[in-house]
């Protein structure tokens, strides 16, 4: 347990120097409640939902990024100042987090992805004249 919060103290203190931060949430009774009205596609609202905030993610990253500011994405969840700024703000407990973009002056360029191939990683199948 102390690993883990000596973790995630480090974590905090790499982000006290940023600009701000961005919270993406998700609301479980909005969902719920679009699941009854619309039972027949009732399992389909919590992935459309993820593919909803994954595209606002990627929106404000790039906005911000069209502003001159870095980012970090994290997917760290709970983590403890998500979980701080939603009892702060005194959110609906029916929110849950799912991503925290941090950001600020760009301190260096973005490093390479190098951990998976791009052959890997990206295929493309058949052929644009097929």
């Amino acid at each position: 347990m102390l690993a883990a919060l000596a973790k995630q103290q480090k974590r905090l203190e790499a982000f006290a120097g940023a600009t701000g931060t961005v919270l993406f949430f998700e609301d479980d009774a909005s969902l719920e409640a679009s699941a009854k009205r619309n039972p027949g596609m009732a399992s389909q609202f919590s992935p459309w939902s993820l593919q909803s905030s994954g595209i606002a993610q990627g929106n404000v990253w790039n906005a911000l990024a069209a502003a001159g500011y870095g980012a970090n994405l994290q997917h760290v969840i709970p983590s403890t100042s998500p979980l701080a700024a939603a009892e702060l703000l005194k959110l609906p407990a029916t929110w849950r987090i799912h991503a925290e973009l941090v950001f600020g002056s760009p301190e260096g360029p973005a490093h390479a992805k190098t951990y998976i191939d791009d052959a890997t990683r990206f295929q493309t199948f058949g052929s644009s004249s097929d």
